[in-house]
Parts: C-alpha cells; structure tokens; sequence
C-alpha cells in the first residue's frame, strides 16, 4: 500500500482524511509543523494549502496535491503553502465540491470514512416494495442553512406558531427540515420520523425563538444507527432535506438502502461516490404536493433506485483507493 504524509494547517476537519486513508489499509503519518516534515520520500503528500510556510524544499514524493475536509464545497482557505506550490500542484481533494477546477487545479473528491458502514447495509435483504410500505422516512436534527435567499413565488410550509423560514439579524435562516415536515402533513401524507433536538443552536429553545414554539411538536426521539437502517428498511421513501449545507451523509444511507430516494437540490454539489437515481425536490418547492404526483410511479422509481445500492456494494479497500486514483488519471 501506498505510503501517504499529510501537512495540517488550519482545516479543522482533518481527521475525516485521516479516517479515510485508515479506511482504505494506506499508512499515513499527519505533520504540522516545517520541522517535522520527514526526510523520506512518500508516494503521496497532501498539503492544506493554508499552511503558513512553503513545505516544498523538505517534500519529496512521487504526488503532491492540496486537501481540505471542510462540510461547505466553496470553502477555500488559501494560505502561503498554496501560493509557493500552485504551480506545480494539479490536484485538489474535497469531500463535496462544484465544478471542475479551482484556479486551474483538478478538483477531486477522497472517500468519506462513512463507507465501511455504508457496505455492510448493502449486503442486507430489503423488504419487497409496496404501497403499504411507500411511506416518507426521515430523523435527523434540525440543522438550516445559516443564509437563504427565498425562491421568488416559492412555498415555504409554514403554520400558526411554527415557520421554515426564521429571521436573523439581516438574512434569512432556512429550514427545510421544518419545511419538508410542514408539507407532509399539510398534505395529509403518513411519514415515520421528525427533528432530534440537541445541544447548541439544535435545542428546542433556541430553534424556537427563530423558527416558531410549534417545532417542538415535529419532535421525535433518537435512533441508534441499527434502529435507524431497520426503520429505514420498513418506509422505502428516503427523504435527504439539506441541513447545514447541501450534501450530508445521509444521502449515502438512502442509496446503501435502496431507499426512493428523494433529495435537497445539491446545486451540481458533487462527491467521490454520487447516486444514480434520485428526485430533486427545488428550494421553494412543496414537497408533499411533489410525492403526491410521483406516488403511482413509486415502485419504478423504487427499482431504479436499487442502481444506489451497486455503488458501495462489494467495495473492498482496495477498490476505494483505487476509485479515488483514477481521478488523477
């Protein structure tokens, strides 16, 4: 296996990588400092490019190329590493990303730790779909994206006491959480779930003062990840409502699970491993109006759906290192 050196600068998420290359049997050692850089060559070096010195005069590697682990895709902290090394660097690996290059470097994305747990679901017997178990299926907490600029004419479900659009300062909050969860039942469709309450800006009080005394009745208490999978078997329609940006994890649950799934705008928001059939739910969109319409083509959307399962499906470690390669070929 390769042999891997990872430079940390100010990306707060580093780990992700870490986990990654763990993930996938690569030894890695991770240096922050000029200093501790080895005097040995490696076969492959990622460098956050916000490092503020110029690494190259102790690297010696067969690849070098950028990293950053941050949640948002448009995230870029360029810092005195990427100015000495952008013009002999032509990579650069995200978790989720926009577009192809980024000033004139080769976007690509590193695995997510997540696989691991994606795959075992792969191997597991799904219930034959029906229309007895055709029914919406989410649990999540209620993250939103901090700024929002509504869709002109758009829906955003909202009730008497509890709205999924909350006013903060000079912008706009938008849960769609909230949103998707209004629709439904505004829609007078049955769905299995709600909003886990937690720490922070997750507690009911504090998404209250924004978003209506209301949320706590859209409350539902946590699952364990084995109750999750077990419920999400059983109520075939995923739903993938953005949080904090728009791609989550959760995404990869609903295609390991064969679930229909149905998704947040990604904004051309790609990933290492993407599905490859899901519904697009618009922001401004009502939700429930959008299920009703596609509920006679459910079980064929169920089916296509069953392609999401074949993208994680036998994925070894050794195939996961040599996915994320190619894209350097």
């Amino acid at each position: 296996m390769s042999k891997v050196l990872i430079i940390r600068g100010e990306d707060r998420h580093t780990y992700r990588l870490e986990q990654s290359l763990v993930m996938c049997g690569v030894v890695a050692k991770t240096v922050s400092q000029y200093e501790d850089i080895p005097k040995e060559r490696c076969d492959i070096v990622f460098v956050d490019p916000s490092v503020d010195y110029d690494p190259t005069t102790r690297i010696e590697a067969d690849m070098v190329l950028f990293f950053d682990c941050e949640d948002a895709p448009l995230d870029f902290n360029m810092g005195t590493a990427f100015h000495c090394m952008k013009d002999t660097v032509k990579y650069y690996a995200k978790m989720n990303w926009v577009g192809e290059y980024i000033e004139g470097l080769k976007l690509v994305g590193f695995p997510i730790p997540h696989i691991p747990q994606i795959i075992e679901v792969t191997d597991l017997d799904i219930p034959e779909f029906n229309h007895n178990n055709a029914v919406p299926f989410f649990v999540g907490t209620p993250t939103f994206l901090g700024r929002h600029d509504p869709v002109g004419g758009g829906v955003y479900n909202s009730t008497e006491d509890t709205s999924s659009l909350g006013v903060h300062e000079d912008h706009y909050m938008y849960n769609q959480r909230i949103d998707w969860l209004l629709s439904l039942r505004k829609n007078n469709i049955p769905y299995f779930g709600g909003l886990v309450f937690k720490t922070d800006n997750l507690t009911i009080e504090w998404q209250s003062t924004y978003f209506g005394k209301g949320i706590e009745g859209l409350g539902t208490p946590p699952l364990s990840r084995q109750q999750f999978f077990n419920t999400l078997f059983n109520y075939r329609v995923g739903l993938n409502p953005t949080g904090h940006d728009r791609n989550s994890w959760r995404i990869y649950d609903l295609m390991a699970a064969g679930s229909i799934l149905v998704s947040t705008d990604l904004m051309e928001q790609k990933s290492m491993y993407m599905p490859k059939e899901y519904t697009t739910i618009k922001d401004g969109e009502d939700l429930g109006k959008t299920l009703l319409q596609l509920q006679p083509d459910y079980k064929e959307l169920s089916k296509a759906c069953q392609e999401n399962r074949k993208v994680f499906k036998g994925l070894t470690p050794e195939k996961i290192w040599y996915d994320f390669m190619e894209q350097m070929k």
